[in-house]
């Protein structure tokens, strides 16, 4: 008996790992992501990089926290950065785009998250873009995001990216 009960609970921990992944409902992704981030579940994401993948993150971590990346392809160490912030829920983002030879600009990231405990917490976060490239000045993006985290061991989340659908080459 014990065996088929632990079977059961495998089965659907298995069954609910897309849940604890990102989730994009764009049909194609826009060109925004030149810059390398290491990959966070959308479940264990906490602080500055819940802006990239599940803002309901900012207020899991109540403390000031700060982020830099840089992503570079060549020897010249010339490339794209990004510098993400956050505290008490809020959250600021800010990258730099076209160290390389791609078009140059700028994308900015608000977000916002809340929480009355530790256990459940909702986020939505906006970006918007400046770029040489027609195709990207002017995008914006909306994400939202939540996690559930009932016990130490469990969390739960989903992460909805580009809600609004923003066009990119005339593409949805």
């Amino acid at each position: 008996f014990p065996v088929a009960r632990l079977l059961r609970f495998g089965l659907i921990l298995i069954g609910t790992l897309p849940l604890l992944t990102r989730v994009a409902l764009a049909a194609e992704p826009f060109p925004r992501d030149r810059i390398m981030f290491p990959f966070v579940p959308a479940a264990a994401v906490e602080g500055p990089a819940s802006l990239r993948f599940n803002p309901a993150g900012l207020s899991l971590d109540q403390t000031f926290g700060a982020n830099y990346y840089h992503t570079f392809s060549d020897s010249s160490l010339k490339g794209e950065d990004a510098v993400y912030l956050s505290m008490r829920g809020f959250g600021f983002g800010i990258e730099w785009l076209g160290g390389d030879s791609a078009a140059h600009g700028r994308s900015y990231t608000l977000g916002l998250s809340t929480s009355q405990n530790q256990e459940f917490s909702i986020g939505s976060s906006y970006q918007w873009r400046s770029s040489d490239d027609p195709i990207q000045n002017k995008s914006h993006f909306w994400s939202y995001g939540f996690t559930w985290r009932p016990s130490g061991t469990l969390s739960v989340a989903a992460a909805v990216d580009n809600f609004n659908r923003m066009k990119a080459a005339g593409v949805r």
